[in-house]
């Protein structure tokens, strides 16, 4: 069969258009081979897988709430624990003050025991003291009792031979036993001589200017009853005698 000329003008066996040629006109590239698409799979994969790592190992510096949790709970763990040293440390601090101000308590309560002991036994002493000078005041009070007695029983006994003359005249320099003596024979007939007087003195008068008694002290009861006796018939009228109970 014959070629057909316009056909052959456009379509040559050597010449044939391209169905992927460009509107450039450039041929494209050769398409790749089963081997080389397997090979380009693999780099990509490996890049994959590589990128990958780098992305773990990123994610591995990156703060998770897991590690926010363990981060507060390590925050508040110290901060117990540095509360909890303080704490213990103010306690044996203020238990130490403590024992110091409970020694120094203790070593005045100590100091004032043995002040209170060495009191007692002072006032120990005092009351034996006191227990002796009571003892001693009441013998001394009995004997000034009896002492007391004795002397108001000699004082009366003393004054069971006084006799007091009242209106015996007074004179300047008087021998007053000679004047008694003398008073007494006069006025009472009395012979009395100064062997039996003891004593014979003026007593002082209650009131002024007048003339003062005289107490007369013989030796025994008879002579004050020989001269009692008489009393009565004294005719001497500013001179009488009579018993006194007092001197």
């Amino acid at each position: 069969m014959a070629a057909d000329p316009a056909k052959s003008k456009y379509f040559s066996a050597n010449k044939l258009p391209s169905k992927t040629k460009g509107k450039s006109g450039k041929e494209p590239p050769n398409k790749r081979t089963c081997s080389e698409l397997s090979d380009t799979s693999m780099e990509e994969l490996n890049l994959i897988l590589s990128d990958l790592d780098e992305i773990k190992i990123a994610m591995k510096n990156t703060v998770t709430k897991s590690d926010l949790t363990d981060v507060v709970k390590s925050i508040v763990k110290e901060m117990l624990d540095q509360y909890k040293k303080d704490t213990e440390d103010r306690f044996e601090s203020v238990e130490k003050d403590y024992k110091e101000r409970c020694g120094k308590l203790e070593d005045k309560i100590d100091g004032l025991c043995l002040e209170v002991e060495h009191l007692r036994e002072v006032l120990a002493q005092r009351d034996a003291a006191i227990r002796n000078l009571t003892a001693s005041l009441d013998g001394v009070t009995r004997i000034a009792e009896s002492a007391h007695q004795k002397s108001n029983y000699n004082e009366q006994y003393s004054r069971k031979n006084n006799i007091k003359i009242y209106g015996m005249t007074e004179s300047r320099d008087e021998d007053t036993t000679s004047a008694v003596c003398k008073i007494l024979k006069d006025c009472a007939k009395v012979d009395l001589t100064k062997d039996e007087i003891l004593a014979a003195h003026r007593l002082p008068s209650k009131v002024e200017g007048a003339t003062r008694p005289v107490i007369l002290k013989v030796k025994n009861s008879d002579i004050k009853s020989r001269i009692m006796k008489q009393r009565s018939t004294v005719k001497y009228p500013q001179t009488r005698g009579y018993d006194s109970p007092m001197m």
